[in-house]
């Protein structure tokens, strides 16, 4: 039971970094006011920043999933 109890408690720690980190991470590149894209290795467009659609209009639905 012990096991257990300890092996759901590391577990919970873990997504709560993962949390924490993703928080972190969203507001860093949601505060970049550079344009940025994240692109998959086919090149396929995966995520825009804000700075993104500022610098070329585009929104994230026009332009995510394309080349």
């Amino acid at each position: 039971m012990l096991g257990v109890i300890l092996d759901i408690t590391q577990r919970k720690h873990r997504e709560d970094e993962i949390s924490r980190n993703r928080a972190r991470f969203e507001a860093i590149f949601n505060s970049i006011t550079d344009g940025v894209a994240f692109a998959d290795p086919q090149r396929r467009i995966q995520a825009i920043n804000p700075g993104f659609t500022r610098l070329f209009g585009y929104t994230e639905e026009e332009v995510v999933g394309r080349t």
